[in-house]
């Protein structure tokens, strides 16, 4: 079974030749310094773990947010091989970065669900907060100013 080794939200990140770079990674809080809703552009990265007998095979990998409106969704396939240099029966990792905008409604606690195969693997949750722009309206909604 595929499962997902780790899922981080970042600022930025890239993956080359396996390696991954990851600035910002981590992020916790996030800091909105415009008025919610708000647009933040950020970056997931993931490592997923692939089973030998899983090799060969594509698998659908999702990254979307926790709410039930999903506000940011990427789908991808991934279908690693067996390099001839990989010892029978042995695991691979195989990394993945993605950039979606996620629309962030206000403050309070989000989430970034990773699934394979339309199957939750792994949930982490960040903590959304206003920057000193962003004031609480007498409703409590906040706003800009």
């Amino acid at each position: 079974m595929v499962e997902i080794d780790w899922l981080m939200l970042a600022d930025s990140a890239g993956v080359v030749a396996n390696t991954r770079s990851m600035p910002g990674g981590g992020r916790d809080p996030v800091t909105v310094h415009d008025a919610f809703p708000a647009v933040h552009p950020c970056a997931v990265a993931a490592v997923f773990r692939v089973p030998w007998e899983a090799t060969d095979r594509a698998r659908a990998i999702e990254i979307e947010d926790e709410d039930g409106d999903t506000r940011a969704k990427v789908t991808s396939q991934v279908a690693p091989g067996r390099p001839p240099s990989l010892a029978h029966g042995l695991a691979q990792r195989v990394q993945f970065a993605v950039h979606p905008s996620l629309r962030l409604n206000g403050p309070g606690h989000q989430g970034v669900i990773g699934r394979i195969d339309g199957v939750e693997a792994k949930r982490v949750l960040f903590t959304v907060v206003g920057g000193p722009a962003v004031r609480p309206r007498p409703n409590g909604r906040p706003v800009s100013g």
